[in-house]
């Protein structure tokens, strides 16, 4: 088994201070990735300022609902290229792009 350290990108929608299910998985594991020595960066809806060991840029619930989804999307394209592993938290919002 190799130790290989990975530059991970999730891709969620949801996460804290948002509350839920998804919110609370995406910070344990990105937590316990970057723990273990991995790059870690979040993309999410939501407009909070959160400080975590790791980057997390959010994507502004007060754009209208396509907007959203279009800057998430742009900004997903963008990134993607540049990490090993892409985690898709949703199926739509996060899936699709």
């Amino acid at each position: 088994m190799t130790s290989e350290k990975k530059k991970i990108f999730i891709a969620a929608e949801i996460f804290p201070p948002d509350i839920g299910g998804p919110a609370t998985y995406c910070s344990e594991i990105a937590n316990f990735l970057f723990s273990n020595g991995h790059t870690i960066e979040i993309l999410c809806y939501g407009d909070d300022k959160l400080e975590f060991p790791f980057s997390v840029t959010r994507i502004s619930r007060s754009h209208n609902i396509f907007l959203r989804y279009f800057l998430y999307w742009l900004f997903l394209m963008r990134k993607a290229r540049h990490y090993d592993i892409i985690y898709a938290q949703g199926p739509i919002a996060s899936g699709i792009p």
